[in-house]
């Protein structure tokens, strides 16, 4: 399966470098589906699109079945960041970005699930929406 990133993204060359910085303060920029997140993010930029307005297909040239592992790879990078949220939100309950980044990014509700799954006073922990993540990512860059 042939990798978003072939595109030739560069963090480098990127409209919106505040991308990268999110992903870094998520502290997902290692995960496999960060390049992933970085090229669909930068593709509703240049093409000014909400993510339930991209043609997955068309944009990667990628058939159903290799969206589906697109997708799975941005979700599995994108809860990783919602468990590091919450990490963080325990940590500090006061920093003002952090509570930005769990309405915009992931919304209020699913950082306290994640946090309350994480202090074990829950058995599953939050929920994560694609369309909400990218949406509010490329919003607050």
């Amino acid at each position: 399966m042939r990798n978003v990133v072939d595109r030739g993204i560069n963090t480098d060359e990127l409209a919106e470098p505040n991308s990268f910085a999110i992903l870094r303060y998520l502290g997902i920029t290692s995960e496999s589906g960060s390049s992933d997140i970085l090229s669909v993010c930068q593709l509703m930029i240049d093409k000014n699109l909400s993510f339930k307005a991209i043609d997955f297909n068309q944009e990667y040239a990628i058939d159903d079945h290799e969206k589906k592992i697109l997708f799975q790879r941005i979700r599995r990078a994108v809860k990783a960041g919602l468990t590091n949220l919450a990490s963080l939100y325990i940590d500090n309950m006061g920093d003002e970005i952090l509570v930005e980044y769990a309405n915009a990014l992931y919304e209020y509700k699913n950082v306290r699930a994640e946090m309350a799954y994480h202090q074990g006073k829950r058995e599953s922990g939050g929920k994560v929406s694609l369309q909400h993540f990218f949406d509010g990512l490329t919003h607050e860059i």
